[in-house]
C-alpha cells in the first residue's frame, strides 16, 4: 500500500513540475486594471501564455485562415522586430504618446513588453514576454 502511495505521490509531483516548467518557459502575461474614482475595480490577472497556444485549436479554421493569410507575408518582420528588441536595453521606449488627459507608453523591461496607458478613467498595465509574441507568431503564422 505504501508503494503505491509512493508511485501516485511521484506521478503527481510529476505533473505538478511538468505544468511548474511548461507555463514558466512560455510565459505570463500580466494584466492589470486600476479604475480611478472612489468605487473603481481594481484587477490584476496573470495569464499564462500557454493558454493562447491551447486556445489557438479553438479558433474557427475560417478565421485561423485570415489571420494567417495577414501574419504570414510579415512573420519575418515580426520575428526580427522581437530578436532586436530582446537585444535592446532595458527602459528602452518604442511608443510614446501624451496628450492632455491620457498617456501610453511601450517600453522594454527585462525580457518584457510592458505597456503602460493613463488615462481619465483609469490605468491599464500589460506585461507581454518578447519570446511569448515571437513564439505565438510562429505558431499562428504556420
Amino acid at each position: 500500500m505504501l508503494k503505491i502511495l509512493g508511485v501516485i505521490l511521484v506521478v503527481i509531483g510529476v505533473i505538478f513540475w511538468g505544468a511548474v516548467l511548461t507555463v514558466y518557459s512560455t510565459g505570463v502575461v500580466v494584466v492589470e486594471v486600476h479604475e480611478k474614482g472612489p468605487s473603481g475595480t481594481n484587477l490584476f490577472l496573470p495569464v499564462p501564455v500557454i493558454l493562447a497556444h491551447a486556445a489557438i485549436a479553438f479558433v474557427p479554421e475560417e478565421q485561423l485562415r485570415e489571420v494567417r493569410a495577414e501574419l504570414g507575408p510579415r512573420k519575418d518582420l515580426v520575428i526580427a522586430a522581437c530578436e532586436e528588441m530582446s537585444r535592446c536595453p532595458d527602459d528602452t521606449v518604442f511608443v510614446q504618446y501624451k496628450s492632455e488627459d491620457e498617456e501610453v507608453i511601450v517600453r522594454k523591461e527585462g525580457d518584457a513588453l510592458k505597456v503602460l496607458a493613463d488615462t481619465a478613467d483609469g490605468k491599464v498595465r500589460v506585461r507581454v514576454p518578447i519570446s511569448s509574441v515571437r513564439n505565438l507568431v510562429d505558431q499562428l503564422a504556420d
